[in-house]
Order: C-alpha cells, then structure tokens, then sequence
C-alpha cells in the first residue's frame, strides 16, 4: 500500500526477517513456510503474502509503547519492525514527506500520540494526510488478561474505532484514508490457528509488522 508517491509498503515479518509486502486489497492468505528447519514445508494462515528481505534493508525496531519518525525521501531501504501487536495496535501516519511509526500500548494516551504528530508533521494540508491500522484479534485473550479493564470497558474492535475517530476529527485525515487490519488469530471454533510455539522459527509471523520504506 503507498502513501501518496511514495513507495512504502505495510509488511508482515518473521523471526526470520521474511517480510510480506501488503496490498490494499489483500486480506488473508496461506504459505508454506520451513517451521523446523528440517526442509518440511507447513502452510500457515497469515495476513499477507512474503518474500525474503532485500539486502539492502535496514531494519528498526519498535517497541511497545515507542515511536519512530522517519524522513520518507532519506530513509530508502528502512524498515520499521512494529511488535508483537498481541493485542497492541500499529499506527502509521504520514503528510507524504515524513512518517510516523507508533507501537500504541494501553498506557499511551492519544494525547501523546496528538503532540507527536504535531510536533512532526505539516497538518496544514489535510488532503496529504494518510494513516494506517494494524493488530491481532484475540477474544480469549483480550478477556484473560483483563484488556477491557485497560481499555476504559472497550473491545478491541472498538478500541480500533476510538483510533480511527481521533486521527479524523483531531489530526484531520479523511476516513477513508484510514484503513484498519484486524487479523483474527482464532478460527470459528475459537481455537488459535496457530498455537503458541507451533510455529517454531517463525514465531512472530502472525504479530510482528514491518513498514518498508523503498
């Protein structure tokens, strides 16, 4: 998905730094990965496609509750690793010239979140305004580890909407420039699709995100 001109892709990333690159229309799709290393190929459900990262890449890691601001015309060949987004959420907002990546906790307010934008990006032009959300869904989890309570008596569906109504009425981005993914980590029988450490070396691949900047 680009913003604007610029060649910047959403992607999903492995322990392995398999990278996908997403497309707007792109949902859901299955892959056949090497999960032990012993040449036996599995295939898994994951939110995008993936290739392998690219030599050139240089590689930046957010972690929870962090940020980073990227100049999009200086940063070619940057990726920013957003993770795990189990339940946290990935925000990217960006004025076509410079990028915010933010790895949103519980604890990080939108207030915070609305002075970082502020203070690095031209809000000035609104039709050059662009965001991006991403996550993981999972109910059982969400209820276990008390996430409502977190989250002021929210779901995570709506938590996703609270994102989306600040960054338009308060960052002033059109509503349909923000797309939101929420990758459902369960099946129909609400069991984990992949369950925790089936996937082996490629733990990650379901929660950990990358942003490439080409």
């Amino acid at each position: 998905m680009s913003f604007l001109n610029s060649k910047l892709y959403i992607s999903i990333l492995s322990l392995l730094f398999f990278i996908a690159c997403y497309s707007a229309s792109a949902t859901t799709c299955l892959e056949k990965f090497d999960l032990e290393g012993d040449g036996e190929l599995k295939q898994i459900e994951v939110p995008f496609p993936y290739y392998k990262r690219q030599q050139s890449d240089r590689f930046s890691f957010i972690y929870q509750g962090g940020y980073k601001v990227f100049n999009i015309q200086n940063s070619q060949n940057e990726v920013a690793v957003i993770g795990a987004l189990r339940p946290c959420i990935a925000i990217i907002v960006t004025d076509g010239i410079n990028l915010i990546t933010m790895h949103k906790h519980s604890t990080n307010s939108l207030e915070s979140m609305h002075k970082i934008i502020d203070q690095n990006l031209d809000l000035s032009d609104k039709s050059k305004l662009r965001a991006y959300i991403h996550t993981t869904k999972d109910d059982v989890e969400w209820i276990q580890n008390q996430r409502v309570s977190m989250h002021g008596g929210r779901t995570h569906a709506e938590e996703i909407k609270r994102i989306k109504d600040f960054l338009e009425k308060e960052i002033g981005i059109l509503r349909e420039y923000i797309p939101a993914s929420l990758f459902n980590l369960r099946n129909q029988e609400g069991k984990l699709k992949c369950p925790d450490q089936r996937n082996g070396r490629y733990e990650l691949v379901e929660t950990v995100i990358a942003i490439r900047l080409n």
